[in-house]
């Protein structure tokens, strides 16, 4: 069924996205001391690319791609509008549920057989921090990290939302 089928896709988006998230790790830890803290966010972003590149080869789904394109549908469907906002909501709702699971799968896997080492989860650690860091940069806050999340989730959502358009 479409629920099913959807379920599947989303879950593998969460473990492509996973892989490259842990690939992107794998590929700069140690760089930072060596080459720069520059070579390193490079590194970090090539192994992130890899995993969307998966994402969007296989047409899985992935939540930010549903962000871009569900309201459009949304906005521009004037019939059947609660129809439309409730089936919206489920592929919203199946999405990252799927994508979590499928992260939380991949990071089971990779723990449990003792893929990701020590200098792995040091170097995670930094990237989160990073990540979760509320104070600095963009006004400081909880708003400093989410202008350039949001432009990154939105430009993201759209090339792979529109990739298969090409």
């Amino acid at each position: 069924s479409g629920i099913v089928h959807w379920v599947i896709l989303a879950l593998m988006g969460g473990i492509f996205i996973g892989f490259g998230a842990l690939l992107s790790v794998n590929l700069s830890k140690g760089t930072s001391e060596l080459l720069g803290e520059g070579v390193a966010n490079l590194l970090t972003g090539i192994g992130f690319i890899t995993g969307f590149f998966m994402v969007i080869h296989t047409r899985s789904g992935l939540f930010t791609e549903v962000n871009v394109l569900l309201p459009i549908h949304l906005l521009a469907s004037k019939d059947k509008l609660i129809q439309n906002v409730v089936r919206t909501t489920i592929v919203w709702i199946i999405t990252w549920l799927g994508n979590l699971c499928g992260a939380l799968l991949l990071s089971a896997c990779f723990l449990g057989g003792n893929v990701v080492g020590e200098d792995d989860k040091a170097r995670l650690a930094v990237i989160v921090g990073k990540k979760l860091q509320a104070a600095g940069g963009h006004g400081g806050g909880w708003g400093g990290p989410l202008p350039p999340g949001e432009r990154g989730n939105n430009l993201g959502g759209r090339a792979a939302g529109f990739a298969p358009l090409a």
